[in-house]
């Protein structure tokens, strides 16, 4: 019985066995074309905290360390803060020692019911020998049948319960078939036989057997061992393409079979030949499937018809073949272990299944579940996915952003236009629902009817429609210039009373929540009927209440924010009031023409009117609110390699992490140059305050230092500002006074852009890999110096290894533009709450620098044999109050007691020439694709937070443009008698 649960936990030598039928019988499965994959004997094997982990070579230092406070973590069902550098192979100890601990507690399970099921045995085989009368009465057959299903049901086989399970359930099973049954027991045999329970050899009745259960049952409770909990475990990072590099790193591991999905939206999932390529996926999607629901009587009375409309009267024939996909049966679907998004797409596009609902189907069966975090962090998105954290592990990669993820997830912006076409829809709704009302008054299953569907829609509107009307009114309250914004502040204690006087205060709210799980509810009845009974075309719909009419997803998802964010307001007798504030912002996006006037005037130019953004903006000041969530997990481990400071995580997501660390770097002291650089070559102080940042004697001195390490290190350089702005101010500068020539002809210069898609994106990065590997350069190139900015693209989550990145300047301190109304708000709210342990706003204020810099630093030095500098051009890094700030591995390097430029420069120098040296014929670069080193690199932007602190001041006014990347160019000759740049040749005409 337990064979294949042995195979699965000590070699892992083959995939999981294959199912012999499809789930609920929805189809055959493809025939499998894949080959059974071997997988290689761990390297090393070692027991930490009693759990047996193994590890595809033997680890670093660090990912002992890292592996033992992860193990202590989950063992102890305690929280952790676990810092590691990047390069120190944080991601594979990650892996290897949570998915460990989940096989150590399956082999528990498999072990406890084994004891179960022998001493079961055992006693069956003497009630065998004992029973040999029959008493009469009923089908002995069909009685028979009932009983087996009763007795194993309660034996702990839950292989028929996955069509009655809550999808939201965390605990995984030993195997597919449910906790515990090895797939081998007469309840998994498919036909309903009961040969194997030796029942066939006892010629008992029902009576007889019941008397038999009852003495089991009761001689099994009191000895058997108590049941093993295996949670899920939610591996979560920031985006996908960090995704595809955990599931490269599963794959080096002998714990690559695992059952595991990828949980993504349908940006990345969708494979449809028109939705995949037009317009909002979601709007679309959702569409097609209320499309298959539709009676022929409602697409005759539906005025949306549109003839041009290439969705309209379109079903997707995708959608219920993604809902039959299982983990038994990924070789029929030509897809391995540890699949990742790319391959689940290409699975679906030649099987013809989706793999957004494949990938969803996927997760109640999964161990394994990857995700981005804010799936998790946003309580709308755990709902829409049917997520539930309760007693399920959750592990944060790339953590460092969690109090921005958690504050953002506890926010709402709405936007007036938004709530206007939803109550528009709304409106419509209702029109075509009263036509349906009389004909479908009772519900049927879990749809609602069109008449009590009508009623949800009335009530929402008479809660909507006040709102609509009160933001109208404070907007017209509001002064504002033709540029420039207002808004009115109202606290959350305020907006209470606000909202009840709207009929959506703390009383009322509990009504308007039912409606909208009520919507929520149904529209995923609607998927599962769909999925259930394979109604793909809409012919095939039928006449009841599933074909009614729907309430579009766009207000579905209005209404559903607002109540997620009102829930969070009046939880627990409004005890985070104080930690809200709503803000009603009235800002210009742009201005029309008022032809009426210029019709009837006759005038050559219509009147300008502006056209205004208003929006009502709950904004959550506390990431706690949020993640107050997470205190029902198994275990909640952060990791990041840029926690530090680590003050600030315990303090504001309210959570308590009883194990701390701090990795020391894989590198040796000798592969790290980290310097702080406080005065130029003509010793101006470089301090890059605003207001220095404004002279020019500044920018002049910044430039001469910048062009000095371009002349010292080889290869690829990075450097980084505070803004966009600053930024720009200093290449205009440079290419004045003839300084950005000068690093021209030293290296090829690029910068990032601002705002671009990833195509211009990806072009900037072909170009800096192509001159790193010497394609394209001109005499006396060596290499590319990339221009970036801190918490932009270039600064988190890429990877610049061995000649990508030889040196990384950092110039000034990244602080969140203190402006910024919702910054000012947040430090106000901390100095508040002292007393409650929070950190002081400036506090907070430094934290946020000191982070986004140590994300810049970790660019470089990715692997144990990698060399670079890290050097910073700010003299305040001369202060240890602000050396404090640092990663502890850049803290234990750091160098500041230079006297004057030409310190540093020679320390430098020599460090480059002995790194040189040791290695005198440079070792190839990783010979890979560059369209898949592109892919790698290329993050997708997130989209605005309500306190996300991007780089530089918050409006767009304030930042200069600039163009997507900088190419060699002639620079504009100085102004006469300019001589703040010395070092060019005289043949130049400089001077």
């Amino acid at each position: 019985m337990m064979e294949d649960l042995e195979d699965d936990l000590s070699a892992r030598k083959v995939l999981p066995r294959v199912g012999n039928v499809l789930r609920g019988g929805r189809g055959k499965a493809p025939k499998s074309v894949v080959e059974p994959e071997v997988v290689v004997a761990p390297k090393w094997s070692q027991m930490m905290q009693g759990v047996q982990v193994q590890f595809p070579h033997k680890p670093y230092g660090s990912q002992i360390g890292l592996m033992d406070k992860v193990l202590r973590c989950l063992k102890n069902k305690e929280n952790g803060l676990l810092e590691s550098p990047t390069g120190s192979g944080k991601s594979l100890a990650l892996l290897c020692s949570s998915q460990a601990y989940q096989m150590h507690l399956i082999a528990k399970a498999a072990e406890a019911r084994q004891k179960q099921n022998a001493m079961i045995a055992e006693q069956l085989a003497q009630l065998e020998a004992g029973v040999s009368t029959t008493k009469p009465g009923g089908n002995q057959e069909n009685q028979s049948t009932s009983f087996n299903a009763a007795f194993f049901s309660g034996s702990g086989c839950s292989a028929n319960s996955r069509w009655g399970a809550s999808p939201m359930k965390t605990q995984t099973s030993v195997n597919g078939n449910g906790a515990g049954c090895s797939g081998n027991q007469p309840c998994c045999a498919g036909d309903g036989s009961l040969a194997d329970a030796g029942w066939a050899a006892m010629d008992v009745d029902m009576d007889t057997k019941l008397q038999m259960l009852e003495g089991m049952s009761a001689a099994a409770a009191s000895t058997a061992t108590p049941e093993v909990s295996i949670p899920k475990i939610y591996f979560c990072t920031r985006t996908h393409k960090q995704i595809a590099q955990l599931i490269r790193e599963l794959r080096k591991t002998t714990y690559k079979n695992c059952r595991m999905t990828i949980l993504g939206s349908r940006e990345q999932y969708c494979i449809h030949e028109y939705v995949s390529k037009h317009g909002n996926k979601n709007e679309n999607c959702s569409r097609l499937l209320e499309n298959a629901q539709k009676h022929p009587f409602q697409e005759a009375m539906d005025m949306s018809t549109d003839a041009d409309d290439p969705l309209d009267g379109q079903t997707c024939d995708y959608f219920g073949k993604g809902r039959a996909v299982s983990h038994g049966q990924l070789q029929n679907y030509d897809l391995k272990t540890a699949f990742d998004i790319e391959d689940l797409v290409k699975s679906g596009k030649k099987h013809r299944f989706c793999p957004y609902f494949a990938s969803r189907e996927l997760r109640d069966g999964a161990q394994l579940i990857f995700t981005p975090y804010n799936y998790l962090v946003d309580a709308k998105i755990r709902a829409t996915m049917q997520i539930s954290l309760d007693n399920a592990i959750v592990i944060f990669d790339e953590g460092h952003n969690m109090e921005d993820a958690a504050r953002e997830a506890a926010s709402y912006i709405l936007q007036l236009d938004n709530l206007k076409m939803a109550i528009q829809d709304l409106q419509f709704t209702a029109r075509e629902l009263s036509d349906q009302a009389a004909k479908y008054s009772m519900d049927s299953g879990e749809h609602i009817s069109p008449a009590a569907l009508y009623e949800i829609v009335m009530d929402l509107l008479r809660v909507l429609q006040p709102l609509e009307g009160w933001v109208e009114e404070a907007a017209d309250n509001l002064e504002v210039g033709i540029n420039s914004a207002a808004n009115r502040v109202i606290t959350g204690r305020d907006m209470i009373a606000i909202a009840t006087r709207l009929h959506l205060g703390p009383k009322e709210f509990p009504a308007f929540k039912k409606n909208v799980e009520a919507l929520y509810n149904d529209k995923n009845a609607t998927e599962e009927e769909q999925s259930e009974y394979g109604r793909i075309y809409a012919g095939d719909a039928g006449d009841g209440p599933s074909a009614k009419k729907k309430v579009s997803s766009a207000a579905l998802l209005l209404v559903g924010s607002l109540s997620v964010v009102l829930d969070y307001l009046y939880r627990n007798d409004c005890q985070h009031a104080a930690d809200y504030n709503i803000v009603v912002v009235k800002e210009p996006i742009s201005f029309r023409s008022d032809m009426e006037y210029f019709r009837q005037r006759k005038h050559r130019r219509g009147t300008a009117i502006p056209q205004w953004n208003i929006t009502l903006n709950f904004w959550c000041l506390n990431p706690a609110v949020a993640f107050g969530d997470f205190k029902v997990c198994h275990a909640v481990v952060l990791t990041s390699g840029t926690l530090s400071p680590m003050a600030s995580f315990q303090s504001e997501l309210g959570l308590e992490f009883q194990v701390k660390f701090e990795a020391p770097h894989v590198i040796e002291d000798g592969q790290v140059w980290a310097g702080v650089i406080g005065q130029g070559p003509a010793r101006t102080t470089l301090c890059g305050t605003y207001k220095n940042v404004q002279t020019l004697a500044y920018q002049d001195d910044l430039g001469n230092a910048v062009l000095q390490v371009c002349q010292a290190v080889p290869k690829g350089v990075l450097c980084f500002f505070t803004s966009y702005k600053a930024m720009d101010t200093m290449i205009t500068r440079w290419k004045l006074n003839g300084i950005y020539e000068a690093l021209e002809e030293k290296k090829v210069v690029l910068q990032e852009p601002q705002r671009a898609d990833k195509n211009v994106f990806a072009a900037i990065l072909e170009t800096f890999y192509q001159a790193i590997r010497g394609t394209g350069l001109h005499e006396g190139q060596d290499g590319a110096l990339m221009f970036g900015v801190y918490r932009g693209k270039i600064s988190e989550g890429l990877d610049f290894a061995d000649d990508n990145a030889r040196a990384v300047i950092a110039v000034g301190i990244p602080y969140p533009y203190f402006q910024d109304t919702q910054v000012k708000m947040k430090r106000q709210y901390n100095d508040a709450r002292r007393n409650l342990g929070l950190l002081s706003g400036d506090e907070w204020y430094d934290i946020q620098a000191f982070r986004a810099i140590n994300q810049a630093l970790g660019r470089c030095l990715r692997h144990k044999h990698d060399w670079g500098a890290l050097i910073l051009l700010e003299q305040r890094f001369m202060n240890p109050k602000f050396v404090d700030g640092l990663s502890k591995w850049v803290r234990q390097r750091i160098k500041r007691n230079f006297r004057d430029f030409a310190d540093p420069m020679n320390s430098l120098r020599a460090f480059v020439a002995h790194r040189l040296a040791m290695q005198p014929v440079a070792p190839p670069l990783e010979e890979r694709p560059l369209q898949e080193m592109l892919d790698e690199q290329i993050l997708t932007d997130d989209e605005d937070s309500p306190l996300k602190l991007k780089p530089g001041p918050s409006t767009i006014s304030r930042q200069l443009s600039a163009p997507p990347f900088v190419t060699k160019s002639s620079a504009p000759s100085p102004p006469t008698g300019e001589r703040q740049f010395n070092v060019r040749k005289k043949k130049r005409g400089i001077y």
